[in-house]
């Protein structure tokens, strides 16, 4: 069993600028949370949730990536780069240079951010800390909530423009938040293909990704409550329960929303 107090703890915190992964225990799962220097709680997530053991799990990578600050597949980093880097440098000249934002990411990171964590080297330590990382996100522990949170949902009730994501897709901005927010743009990909796949005669559809443990099943519903072709997914981690969105076509286009949106 592991215990979380001490990811609120300011003496607990370690900077970025000088992360000790070394440190770290080599395998299990690892919960971690991520403040700036003003106090903030600005995000929390998990690592170490791949393999059937804990000894299979690796669990230092998810820091280093962060450390790194490069945005190809490392969301958190997309995040510093939209909150925090690129507000800065509006008004300000800039001069493109090949890889520039990632290390204006990666210096903002060091100089700003500090992390916290624990692990668990229990074989149900993957399930432990994804239901710990759910219930903080929540607002169930000490009565915050991150800053980048990926359930922060219900605040979307329409959308000021579409994302385009297929040739035939495009995403409402409370859909866009999801996909970005819970790292699941495969999420959108799948009920795209399958849409199309199916050539479901009908203007409006639900599309639900059920979840249990790290494994989800995604559906979709037409207008009648015909439940079409339900996918597995051998694995995800995906941070919800469950994840419902309407796709509507307007003619054009299949309109991916969330239900708040519709």
């Amino acid at each position: 069993m592991i215990t979380i107090d001490h990811l609120v703890n300011p003496a607990d915190r370690i900077p970025f600028r000088e992360p000790v992964v070394e440190n770290m225990a080599s395998f299990g799962s690892i919960l971690y949370t991520i403040w700036n220097k003003g106090g903030d709680f600005v995000y929390v997530s998990i690592g170490g949730i791949r393999g059937q053991a804990a000894k299979d799990r690796k669990l230092r990578s998810r820091i280093m990536q962060h450390w790194q600050g490069m945005r190809s597949g490392d969301q958190f980093c997309i995040y510093v780069q939209e909150y925090f880097v690129l507000p800065q440098m509006i008004g300000q000249p800039y001069e493109a240079q090949n890889g520039k934002i990632d290390r204006m990411v990666r210096k903002y990171i060091h100089e700003h951010l500090s992390y916290a964590y624990v692990i668990d080297q229990s074989d149900e330590g993957n399930k432990r800390v994804r239901d710990y990382e759910r219930s903080i996100q929540q607002g169930a522990w000490q009565g915050m909530k991150p800053l980048l949170n990926p359930r922060e949902l219900d605040q979307f009730i329409g959308t000021n423009c579409y994302h385009r994501v297929s040739r035939t897709a495009v995403l409402t901005d409370g859909a866009r938040y999801l996909a970005e927010r819970a790292h699941c743009y495969w999420l959108m990909d799948v009920i795209v293909s399958y849409l199309v796949e199916l050539d479901i005669q009908d203007w409006f559809v639900l599309a639900t990704l059920d979840v249990s443990d790290t494994k989800g099943v995604v559906s979709l519903e037409d207008g009648s409550g015909h439940v079409h072709a339900p996918q597995e997914i051998p694995f995800t981690d995906f941070p919800l329960p469950v994840a419902r969105l309407f796709a509507n076509w307007n003619g054009d286009d299949w309109v991916l929303m969330l239900p708040s949106e519709y």
